[in-house]
């Protein structure tokens, strides 16, 4: 084992109000090696708009922060200026891409090639760069992370990468998930966001591939009774935010139906518990963090079984097959009406989540990032 690196980090996905998934992947990885015995140090790259608190500042990590006014230009000039001036060792990437102009050797982290496989997102010249440019960057970093064995079986098809060069670490959900909150933090969180009583909860983008609307769909199919009771709530952000759509609905299904936008963690954390049910309609992920922090919360789990859900989920969720809003309807309408189904759920998803709690996919970034780095001395004069 090599003791004593300083390991560069990216971190500039790290935001209280917006964790992504490249942001909770840095978020648990710091959390992780400031209680790990391999001695490294971390220096973490932010820019100016970066806001979540870091576990221990100023001991083994450390945060640089340079500002950003052109991402092209941190990427490729301030970046590997950074790099060198801070003495980094080696340099993990959460994104595809890496910096090109360093003598410092880069692990580069691939979640998924949906921007270049999913239809929505198929403008040819779109297509033909976005594939380019992952090749490029993944033949230029030194080793290529994933997250589940799917999305490995998809960089190799797409973009013609060598499976020994790709290295999958699963998602490890933190340990806040599996903590029941306080009664002073779920009230908190219930005024600020006048949350109902019961409610079911879908916590992500509303790009196409996440297929949100078949959710409000499926969700409107549902009888009125049953709407009122238990409303649902949409957290998340980007992919062009939900309230557009929103509008167009009927009034009266239009005001069971609440856009939160995006939360902190602790908020996160206070809905994933309070919540009936979570549904995660996506049709496309790389691994699909959110139902596995609600199960690990005890909330009973509605899933689509594609993609990387069947390896990640295993038989924990409520599966439906394609995603479509009469699907949803049927689900929901079952699991509302049956507090035992929603009980097996609620157990065996637990027991799934748990597979989850342990830092052994830090450990397989660290790994990684320590072979890396020794094969770089190894070729040098």
């Amino acid at each position: 084992m090599v003791h004593g690196l300083t390991i560069g980090v990216d971190g500039r996905d790290l935001f209280s109000d917006k964790l992504t998934g490249m942001g909770r992947c840095v978020l648990n990885l710091l959390e992780d090696v400031v209680r790990s015995p391999r001695g490294h140090r971390y220096t973490v790259f932010c820019h100016q708009d970066n806001a979540v608190e870091l576990p221990e500042p100023g001991g083994s990590v450390e945060v640089v922060t340079i500002p950003e006014h052109s991402r092209l230009w941190w990427d490729q000039v301030q970046l590997p200026r950074a790099l060198r001036r801070a003495g980094v060792d080696v340099f993990f990437s959460p994104y595809p891409k890496v910096p090109l102009w360093t003598q410092v050797p880069c692990i580069n982290m691939i979640h998924d090639v949906i921007p270049i496989t999913w239809p929505a997102y198929q403008k040819p010249w779109s297509v033909r760069y976005r594939r380019a440019i992952f090749r490029f960057w993944a033949f230029r970093a030194h080793r290529t992370i994933t997250v589940s064995h799917h999305a490995k079986d998809s960089l190799v098809r797409e973009l013609a990468l060598e499976p020994d060069r790709i290295v999958v670490t699963p998602a490890r959900i933190s340990d806040r998930f599996f903590v029941q909150p306080s009664a002073v933090e779920v009230l908190a969180v219930r005024d600020a966001y006048d949350l109902p009583e019961r409610f079911c909860l879908y916590v992500g983008s509303v790009a196409p591939h996440k297929n949100v609307r078949s959710l409000v769909e499926g969700f409107a199919e549902l009888p009125a009774e049953l709407r009122a009771a238990y409303p649902l709530v949409l957290a998340g952000f980007g992919g062009g935010g939900a309230d557009r759509w929103l509008t167009g609905l009927d009034p009266a299904i239009r005001s069971t139906i609440g856009s939160l936008g995006g939360v902190s963690d602790e908020t996160l954390h206070v809905l994933y518990h309070e919540a009936t049910l979570f549904v995660f309609p996506s049709l496309a992920e790389g691994f699909g963090i959110p139902p596995l922090e609600a199960m690990a919360c005890g909330t009973p789990v509605i899933a689509v079984r594609t993609g990387p859900m069947p390896e990640v989920l295993g038989n924990a969720p409520y599966w439906v097959e394609e995603g479509e809003p009469a699907e949803l309807t049927e689900a929901m309408l079952t699991l509302l009406r049956s507090e035992s189904q929603r009980q097996i759920l609620i157990e065996t998803g637990r027991k799934q989540a748990d597979r989850y709690a342990t830092t052994a996919s830090t450990e397989f970034v660290l790994d990684c990032l320590e072979a890396v780095w020794a094969e770089g001395r190894g070729n040098r004069p």
